[in-house]
């Protein structure tokens, strides 16, 4: 993939933060990322992309989590012996 592109097709999106499509819709939806749209083609900005990335490394590093991951952990604790 080339890196140097400032506009990525939803699939090249994905693939880039090394998530799935539907993951990435649901993420436009929630309004964490904010795509663009050229004609109907849907595109995400590269430099949304890091900035997004980036706030991950930061949400985690202060304990902030998204409502899913937490639900997540809560439910493997109770299948946990």
């Amino acid at each position: 993939m080339n890196n140097d592109k400032l506009l990525l097709s939803e699939l090249e999106a994905a693939e880039r933060l090394s998530i799935g499509r539907s993951t990435l819709r649901k993420l436009s939806d929630a309004g964490r990322l904010a795509p663009v749209y050229v004609g109907r083609k849907t595109l995400y900005v590269a430099s949304d992309l890091e900035v997004f990335a980036a706030s991950l490394r930061h949400d985690a590093a202060h304990g902030i989590g998204d409502a899913s991951a937490d639900a997540r952990r809560r439910m493997h604790r109770k299948t946990t012996p």
